[in-house]
């Protein structure tokens, strides 16, 4: 069975021992980011206690830098594995307002509720973009490597 998580296609933006954090595909909210463990584990409750560490440090690095860029209001935290059975993280940042990045104008029409995929045409690119931009305010720790 293919895992697309062991070896994501995306724009990293962070990188840990344990962890890697990229932009998701869909950014039906401005800043999305997935945090995947580098090894393959579909079971959240094996992970080790250095894993579970690092992952806590890892959401907190990516939470502040998308607080320092885009100023959410609200964070949301997922770990569901419904689809991709891979232990992962979506930190999905909230607005109550619209906000504007790489010409795109994101609103969150489900502000209050659970955050609904949308679909959300992206220019070539803009993950890329997006990913670099995140990137530029993470802790020295947590930069892209």
């Amino acid at each position: 069975m293919s895992c697309e998580l062991c070896d994501p296609a995306g724009s990293d933006l962070a990188s840990f021992a344990c962890w890697r954090i990229f932009a998701a595909r869909d950014q039906n909210y401005l800043g999305k980011c997935i945090i995947a463990l580098r090894r393959h584990e579909e079971d959240f409750l094996a992970l080790t206690e250095a894993e579970r560490d690092e992952m806590w440090e890892a959401a907190r690095a990516v939470r502040d830098a998308l607080a320092r860029r885009f100023a959410p209001d609200h964070f949301n935290y997922q770990v569901l594995g419904n689809s991709g059975r891979h232990v992962h993280m979506h930190l999905t940042p909230r607005y109550t307002s619209p906000r504007e990045f790489g010409g795109i104008t994101f609103t969150d029409d489900h502000w209050g509720t659970w955050p609904f995929p949308s679909e959300q045409a992206l220019p070539e690119g803009f993950l890329k973009t997006l990913a670099d931009a995140i990137s530029r305010v993470m802790p020295p720790k947590g930069a892209a490597k």
